[in-house]
C-alpha cells in the first residue's frame, strides 16, 4: 500500500500551515503565563493580597476560599485569553462547530469544575502538611488515588454529560456488525455508545471511558458519516485493545506513581523554596499559588516517562486491532483519515514526542501497522 497515497494532499498541505500557527500560539501562550508568574510572585502580590484579607478578620475558612478563588479567577483568565485565541484558530480552519457563546459557556463550565478540584488540592494539603508534617505526601498521594479512581469512574457518568450528549450506538446492520466484534473480543460492555462530538469538532473519535460498571465504549457520531463499515470496525478494534490489555488501569496506576514521585519531591524540595521566596511557613495558606506552579513544572519534568508508556500502549492497541480484525489497511486508512480530519502533523519534533505525544506519529503507527 502506498502511504502517501491515503492521505489528502490539500488537507496535509493545510496541516502544515495549521500547526505552524499553533506553534506560535504556544509560544505566545507560554510568554503570557510566564510573565504572569513573574508579576505574582516578581512584585509579590500573593504575599500583599493574603495581608489584605487577613486583616479584614474574615473566618479562616471564608479566608481561605476567596483567596484561592481570586488567585484561581485570576489565572483562568488568563488561560481564558489564551483559549480564546486558539479557538479562533480552530474557527480559522473550520475545525470547531462552536459558535462564541457555547465555546464560552463550556468554558465557564470547565472553570467552575477546575475551582472546585482546585480548592479540594489546596485544602487537603493544607490539612494533610499541619496534622502529618513528615508523612503528609504519602497521605496525601493516597486519598488523591482515590480521587483519581473515583473521578474515572463518574467521568462518563457525571463529567461527560455536561459538555456532550451520549448515547447508545444506533441500532443498524453496522452495530450489529460491532456487537460481534466485541464479543470476539471477549468484552464485556452494556453496549456501545455514541458521542455527538460533531457538535464541537468535525474530526471524528473514539475512546475508552469509565471503570467497572460505568465503563463504555464510545464512538463518534460523525463516524459514520465519513468512514467505511471496515474503517469503523479497525477503530473500535483499538478502543477493544485498551480493554482486553487493562490499560485504563495501568493509566491510572501510572498516573497514581507519578503523583507519588511528585508529592515525594516536593517534600523534599518546598522547606527550601518556601524560604527562597521569604514565606513565613510551609503551613500558609499565601504558599498555595508557588506550590501550584512548583507542582507543574515537576509534573512536566516528570511527564516524558508516562507518555512513552501511552505512546507503548497506542501502539500495543493498534497490533491488537490488526489480530482482531486482520484488517491492517482499513485501520490505516481511519488514521489517515483522522489525521486529515484533525490536521495532525504526520511527523513531529523531539519535544514534542517527549513532553506532549499521548500517541505515536500517525505516520509512525501506520508504517508499524501495514508491516503487520
Amino acid at each position: 500500500m502506498d502511504i502517501e497515497g491515503i492521505f489528502n494532499p490539500e488537507r496535509r498541505r493545510l496541516a502544515l500551515v495549521y500547526n505552524k500557527e499553533k506553534r506560535k500560539l504556544s509560544i505566545g501562550t507560554f510568554s503570557l503565563k510566564t510573565l504572569f508568574w513573574l508579576l505574582i510572585l516578581g512584585f509579590s502580590l500573593e504575599k500583599r493580597a493574603y495581608k489584605y484579607l487577613h486583616s479584614i478578620g474574615l473566618h479562616p475558612e471564608l479566608e481561605l476560599l476567596i483567596y484561592l478563588f481570586a488567585f484561581y479567577l485570576l489565572y483562568s483568565l488568563v488561560s481564558l485569553l489564551s483559549a480564546y485565541y486558539e479557538y479562533g484558530v480552530e474557527r480559522k480552519y473550520q475545525l470547531s462547530n462552536q459558535t462564541k457563546p457555547e465555546w464560552l459557556i463550556d468554558e465557564v463550565k470547565s472553570l467552575i469544575l477546575g475551582l472546585l478540584f482546585f480548592f479540594l488540592a489546596a485544602r487537603g494539603y493544607l490539612y494533610l502538611v499541619e496534622r502529618f508534617p513528615e508523612n503528609w505526601w504519602l497521605y496525601y498521594a493516597i486519598t488523591a488515588g482515590f480521587f483519581i479512581l473515583l473521578i474515572a469512574f463518574v467521568f462518563p457518568v457525571l463529567l461527560v454529560p455536561l459538555f456532550f450528549k451520549l448515547g447508545p450506538y444506533p441500532e443498524s446492520e453496522l452495530k450489529d456488525q460491532l456487537w460481534q466484534l466485541v464479543k470476539k473480543a471477549g468484552v464485556k460492555i452494556d453496549d456501545i455508545y455514541e458521542i455527538n462530538l460533531s457538535s464541537k469538532v468535525n474530526a471524528a473519535n473514539a475512546a475508552v471511558m469509565g471503570l467497572g460498571k460505568s465503563r463504555k465504549i464510545v464512538l463518534s457520531d460523525n463516524l459514520q458519516d465519513k468512514y467505511s463499515p471496515g474503517e469503523i470496525e479497525a477503530v473500535l478494534a483499538h478502543e477493544l485493545g485498551h480493554q482486553v490489555k487493562g490499560d485504563m488501569a495501568k493509566n491510572i496506576l501510572a498516573e497514581f506513581l507519578s503523583l507519588l514521585l511528585t508529592l515525594f519531591l516536593v517534600f523534599k524540595t518546598w522547606p527550601f523554596i518556601v524560604s527562597l521566596l521569604a514565606y513565613d511557613s510551609i503551613y500558609s495558606v499565601v504558599t498555595i499559588p508557588a506550590l501550584s506552579l512548583f507542582v507543574s513544572l515537576l509534573s512536566w519534568l516528570l511527564s516524558p516517562l508516562r507518555l512513552s508508556l501511552s505512546r507503548r500502549w497506542e501502539k500495543e492497541a493498534d497490533l491488537y486491532a490488526v489480530q482482531l480484525t486482520g484488517q491492517g489497511e482499513s485501520l490505516a486508512r481511519a488514521l489517515a483519515k483522522l489525521a486529515d480530519e484533525a490536521l495532525i502533523p504526520l511527523k513531529i519534533g523531539i519535544y514534542r514526542r517527549l513532553f506532549k505525544a499521548s500517541h505515536p506519529p500517525v505516520r509512525e503507527r501506520i508504517e508499524y501497522i501495514l508491516e503487520k
